[in-house]
């Protein structure tokens, strides 16, 4: 049977994560591991702007809604608008702020945005996982437990979009000849295609983190996460 070159790359992240997961694993060697899988993770969604671009594929940039969460839905918000930031998509969101607004638009390339997708169901089931760990582990109760899950996950977010900003533009800069350029006319068709559906946006702030152990202990969890393995709509609930 034939398998095809997605499959490919995904059997090679799993192989890693595999590794990265391995209880005899170093922290050092997890994370290098972990940084492999991202730069994989990367390079093939450079590749697939290269091979369009290479066979005149003249498709444009398009737009998906997707629901937030319920819980805890500012950070999960920063933590899916990274993401698509990394990947150049642009989100904005449909209605309210983003504590309220229960949907969220991402403008963007089809094949890009199913790499934000497939690395948002991934990496919320492992910040799900990790705050309800670092809750427990940290005894805190209340409003108290409620401002450091919400802390918690601020930091995960944070740490998560600088680690794949980072991955993506090194990865860019070790790419093909031309894929810089080829990768900026993209973004610019982005650009126009969002300013063309969402004339007048503005900025909003980020969700603020009001401890500081819970911020710690997401930047912490955030630097370790792993990425690859995950699909949107299967998840577990945060309870507030």
């Amino acid at each position: 049977m034939t398998v095809s070159k997605k499959e490919q790359m995904l059997r090679k992240v799993r192989g890693l994560l595999a590794k990265a997961e391995d209880p005899a694993c170093t922290p050092e060697e997890a994370e290098a591991f972990s940084a492999k899988a991202e730069q994989l993770i990367a390079a093939y969604a450079i590749d697939l702007a290269l091979l369009a671009e290479k066979k005149g594929d003249r498709s444009k940039p398009v737009m998906i809604t997707l629901d937030t969460e319920k819980n805890y839905r500012a950070p999960f918000v920063s933590l899916l608008t990274g993401i698509a930031d990394a990947f150049g998509c642009k989100p904005v969101l449909a209605g309210g702020t983003m504590t309220t607004a229960k949907k969220l638009h991402l403008v963007g390339y089809e094949a890009d945005l199913d790499m934000v997708q497939t690395l948002y169901g991934s990496l919320m089931l492992q910040a799900t996982t990790a705050v309800l760990a670092g809750a427990k582990a940290s005894g805190t109760r209340g409003d108290d437990l409620w401002r450091f899950k919400q802390s918690f996950l601020v930091g995960f977010a944070a740490k998560v979009g600088q680690r794949l900003a980072e991955t993506y533009k090194r990865t860019v800069e070790e790419a093909k000849p031309g894929a810089a350029l080829v990768l900026r006319d993209r973004r610019s068709e982005v650009e126009d295609k969002f300013g063309e559906l969402f004339p007048d946006t503005k900025k909003v702030n980020g969700p603020s983190a009001h401890d500081r152990a819970g911020y710690a202990g997401g930047v912490q969890a955030g630097s370790r996460a792993d990425i690859g393995h995950g699909r949107v709509g299967s998840r577990k609930q945060i309870a507030s």
